[in-house]
């Protein structure tokens, strides 16, 4: 499976946009189904963002089931990075078909670095950011 660096940040964004932390699968409307449990599984097991619970899959099923409660800290800070349209859109141009391939911490770095240059332009302060 490749990763999917817009399926990782919508995925992200619904759980931190809940309303209540009672755990619940994820859904994200115009992905399959698949992609969308088996990038919840990267993100809640191997990159520890999300806090929840994997299962065997159920009768009929080949896919785990996976119930996510909330974001973990880590899944906290990444998404601050990714929500910001301006830092978005500056990652996905300067890494383009590389976004996939980068690894989930190296592109939260990368993000720190251009979150924090966004936010010294928008105070006045020397910034590197091209907007």
């Amino acid at each position: 499976m490749k990763q999917d660096m817009e399926l990782i940040r919508e995925i992200l964004l619904h759980v931190k946009e809940r309303k209540d932390t009672t755990p619940k699968v994820v859904t994200i409307k115009g992905y399959d189904e698949a992609d969308v449990v088996r990038h919840v599984e990267m993100l809640l097991v191997e990159a520890r963002l999300l806090k929840g619970k994997i299962s065997l899959p159920t009768r009929g099923s080949s896919l785990p089931y996976i119930v996510i409660g909330d974001l973990s800290w880590e899944g906290h800070d990444f998404i601050d990075v990714l929500k910001n349209e301006t830092v978005w859109n500056q990652m996905k141009a300067k890494f383009r078909d590389q976004l996939a391939e980068l690894p989930l911490p190296l592109l939260k770095e990368a993000g720190m670095a251009m979150l924090n240059s966004w936010v010294n332009g928008k105070l006045g302060l020397p910034s590197d950011l091209n907007e």
